[in-house]
């Protein structure tokens, strides 16, 4: 177990770093995105096991978490300043996070197979699919299901 804290420092400090600015932020801002406390954390949180789930090699998931720290922030502010037409914004956020999901497991059974070793490729792998997966999402939802003009702006 000590082995594997080691192992995923970097890792487990980016996701303490995006949880405390989610926390600051809604301690002094509030929550412009009305999910509560508990989404960040579950999106944070979540995005770290779905990356440890492939047991892929540190940096991984860190690279992970930092693309959803991002997403989330994006979110966050296009809802600065919410306004009538900005009520269902966050749906849009989650319904994105499966394929964000997926593309995170498709890069770390890629980073796996092709036994990718340096730092920053795994790092970058872990940011990519998540970045490319959510982006899926959003392409989808937003031509379906939701006007994502706010995003945009």
């Amino acid at each position: 177990m000590r082995d594997f804290v080691k192992a995923r420092s970097l890792d487990i400090a980016i996701g303490v770093i995006f949880v405390a600015v989610f926390v600051a932020l809604i301690g002094f801002r509030g929550d412009v995105l009305f999910v509560g406390l508990w989404y960040y954390l579950v999106v944070i949180g979540g995005t770290f096991f779905a990356a440890l789930l492939v047991n892929p090699r540190p940096r991984f998931a860190g690279g992970a978490v930092l693309a959803a720290g991002l997403s989330l922030l994006f979110y966050v502010r296009a809802n600065w300043h919410p306004v009538h037409t900005n009520d269902l914004l966050a749906l849009g956020h989650l319904f994105s996070l499966p394929g964000a999901a997926v593309g995170v497991l498709v890069f770390g059974i890629v980073s796996r197979l092709c036994s990718w070793r340096r730092e920053s490729w795994l790092f970058c792998g872990g940011l990519l699919g998540f970045l490319l997966g959510f982006a899926v999402g959003q392409v989808y939802i937003c031509s379906t299901a939701l006007s994502c003009d706010v995003l945009l702006n």
